[in-house]
């Protein structure tokens, strides 16, 4: 969860800002940051630290997302009994019921646990609580996916109107 979180996070943070969100010891929020540093190599990215600033990711946008929806799936179980207690779940709901609404609208069904954690990742996009702000720098010319003007594309800007001008890519 804490490598999920310094992925969305906007400004860097430091363990103090970790130990006060997850009420645990410094021992605790350093040991998983070691793990944090395992999670994120796996996807070619880094955690780093800054003196005087705190932590912070490495990678790019798409890097960043998709190192997230891996990492969340591993703890699926941990968001579907509500046990992150940092987490806005009716927040999350309202995501995931418009997400379930395009699922629908689209007659497909996503992978077991996919709009769960879209529906995490859009809720840290739009309105989030966390550890500040989701301000993630926009695509490079080269990560764009194509996606602009699929159905897919056109439901989610239906259904998500608010989204900010660069998660519409």
């Amino acid at each position: 969860v804490l490598a999920c979180l310094a992925l969305v996070s906007k400004r860097q943070n430091n363990i103090q800002q970790f130990m006060d969100l997850f009420s645990v010891s410094r021992n605790t929020i350093l040991g998983d940051l070691k793990t944090v540093r395992i999670q994120l190599e796996k996807h070619g990215m880094g955690l780093i630290w800054e003196t005087g600033a705190g932590y912070h990711t490495t990678g790019g946008l798409i890097q960043r997302r998709a190192a997230f929806m891996d990492i969340m799936s591993g703890h699926l179980h941990l968001l579907r009994r509500r046990l992150i207690s940092t987490l806005d779940y009716a927040s999350i709901d309202r995501q995931l019921t418009r997400l379930t609404r395009v699922e629908q609208e689209l007659d497909t069904e996503y992978v077991e646990g996919a709009l769960l954690q879209l529906a995490l990742l859009l809720e840290s996009i739009l309105a989030p609580s966390l550890v500040g702000a989701t301000e993630l720098p926009d695509l490079e010319q080269d990560e764009h996916l194509g996606n602009i003007g699929t159905d897919e594309h056109t439901a989610i800007l239906r259904h998500f109107p608010e989204l900010p001008a660069t998660e519409q890519q």
